[in-house]
């Protein structure tokens, strides 16, 4: 009877110990789920944040979204620490990326040459503001590509279509070119352009400008492009174009 008594308590306790194991187990599943749920229930919380969030950076404008990022990496370390990592990976994209402008001087030709003698002035003049309005545009287009973060053939290919450019001007005929070459004989736009580009240039780069080449090279082409510029009264402020590609050289007193 001992014997028989002690099994039905083994059975007893043995089940007796069987269901706070299944409780343990149903918790630990339920908070399981429920950990599940409020992750679900964050990220779609998030993600409709994140929408909101872009709907407002959509309808600022640049300035007042850049004063709002400004304040944030100004009290947020960590914002301030990304916004220096995705700079530092977007210029070390640029550095890597060489821009060839390969369309920019035929364009610029084909415009200063394509007008014709015996229009009225008036329609002269306005064809003649357009095409300004678009070189214009244009070479604001190349500067922005040519700055101090960019690869170095870069630079060069910029500065060498802009001479390209400037040829094209001073050399055309026509009667809308005449006009064209009136506003660039008082409008020093280009001059500026150019001497942005050689700013961004480290001496490095200006003395290869000056040096490399040969006959061919660049530095030859901008001298060339300087008596152009004064047999037609055009881009008079070419020289400090020029005077900045040599500031490395020394000066005849420092010989």
């Amino acid at each position: 009877m001992s014997d028989l008594h002690a099994n039905k308590r083994a059975r007893v306790d043995s089940t007796g110990d069987a269901h706070p194991h299944r409780t343990q187990e149903s918790d630990s599943d339920s908070d399981s789920d429920e950990r599940i749920q409020a992750s679900a229930s964050a990220q779609i919380l998030a993600g409709e944040k994140g929408r909101m969030i872009r709907e407002h950076v959509d309808e600022v404008d640049e300035e007042t979204l850049a004063r709002i990022v400004v304040h944030a990496a100004t009290v947020h370390p960590d914002i301030y620490a990304l916004l220096g990592r995705e700079v530092m990976k977007l210029r070390h994209e640029i550095a890597n990326r060489i821009i060839d402008f390969p369309w920019q001087s035929g364009h610029v030709w084909r415009q200063m040459n394509s007008g014709e003698d015996g229009y009225s002035s008036w329609r002269d003049s306005k064809r003649a503001e357009e095409i300004v309005e678009d070189i214009q545009g244009i070479v604001s287009d190349i500067v922005d590509e040519c700055g101090p973060y960019v690869h170095p053939q870069t630079r060069y290919n910029g500065l060498a279509v802009l001479r390209k450019m400037a040829k094209s001007i001073a050399l055309a005929s026509n009667s809308v070119a005449r006009e064209i070459q009136d506003t660039f004989s008082w409008d020093p736009f280009l001059e500026e352009a150019m001497l942005s580009i050689v700013s961004a240039m480290p001496i490095s780069e200006r003395q290869v400008v000056c040096e490399h080449g040969g006959e061919k090279g660049l530095w030859p082409k901008l001298e060339e492009l300087k008596n152009i510029a004064n047999n037609h009264d055009v881009f008079e402020r070419l020289w400090e174009v020029t005077d900045l590609l040599e500031e490395w050289r020394p000066s005849e007193s420092e010989e």
